[in-house]
């Protein structure tokens, strides 16, 4: 079933690599969950700076973008996202690095599984899916993920980035597009293709895990988010290098940010949480992290 087996892509849309990647380490119990809205101060810092946890892929209603926020990015001189969005040279690189040189997913199908993955597919996103399999099967998720949700995606990160430009404020990322694809491709096709099968033959019950997930995000829930998702046994052999490494590589270009000039930073919600999420690292270089309330 898509809950039990797909909670990796679940997981995908809430943390961002390419707007898809979402993981929750368990959290630390120092700290109550409470918000997406993080400020961060103290330790020196003349101005406060912003945590923001997104959930990269949403229905168009579902991205509402509060005055807080708003006025948080305005007040800000900076917004850092995981990556540049600014930047067209960067979609591109996605868009080259997503794509299969030498091989096709369809190879580990056989040509039962394939057929029934391709009516499923033409069902969901009334696409064919033939000229796709070539794509990386993880690059195919958002197309599914719109179909399954019946609406147009909505992204957190375009909508912050126009909001940014909308106020003359430079946008940054906190890491290359290839740091990104390097993380992708610790996920081998094999596991990719699984994940794909799995999405494509239980669509009902991968709506209902993300209308769940949905509605833990949109009432702020980051410790339900984090109890939902840290018994995920499958994904633990890919946690140290999808979440915990590339916190720790954006701790100090944070910080690094901060105590130059107030900064807005936005990034997937499952990297604000944990041990080694970005609020428990933060505090231990000496900052004060509080949740504001929107």
């Amino acid at each position: 079933m898509c809950y039990s087996i797909n909670k990796k892509l679940l997981n995908f849309l809430v943390t961002g690599i390419t707007s898809l990647l979402f993981y929750t380490a368990s959290s630390a119990q120092t700290t109550t969950y409470s918000s997406l809205l993080w400020e961060v101060s103290g330790n020196g810092l003349q101005q406060p700076s912003y945590l923001y946890g997104t959930f990269h892929l949403v229905c168009p209603d579902d991205l509402v973008i509060s005055p807080v926020i708003s006025g948080k990015i305005q007040s800000s001189k900076k917004l850092f996202l995981e990556m540049d969005m600014d930047d067209p040279s960067v979609m591109i690189k996605v868009q080259q690095g997503m794509m299969l040189t030498d091989s096709s997913w369809k190879d580990l199908l056989s040509e039962k599984e394939y057929n029934a993955l391709a009516d499923s597919f033409q069902k969901i996103t009334q696409m064919p899916i033939g000229m796709m399999t070539r794509i990386k099967p993880f690059a195919l998720v958002s197309i599914i993920t719109m179909g399954i949700m019946k609406c147009p995606m909505a992204s957190w990160d375009l909508a912050l980035a126009q909001k940014a430009k909308d106020n003359n404020i430079e946008i940054k990322g906190l890491e290359s597009p290839e740091r990104e694809l390097e993380a992708i491709n610790m996920i081998s096709l094999k596991d990719q293709t699984d994940m794909l099968k799995d999405m494509l033959l239980n669509a009902d019950s991968c709506k209902k895990a993300m209308d769940k997930m949905m509605d833990m995000y949109k009432r702020r829930d980051l410790k339900g988010l984090t109890e939902e998702i840290k018994n995920d046994k499958s994904f633990g052999m890919l946690e140290d290098e999808l979440l915990d490494k590339r916190n720790a590589e954006w701790a100090p270009v944070i910080e690094k940010q901060i105590t130059t000039e107030p900064t807005f930073f936005a990034f997937g919600a499952g990297h604000l949480v944990g041990d080694s999420g970005i609020i428990s690292l933060l505090k231990k270089r000496g900052y004060t992290v509080k949740p504001v309330k929107y």
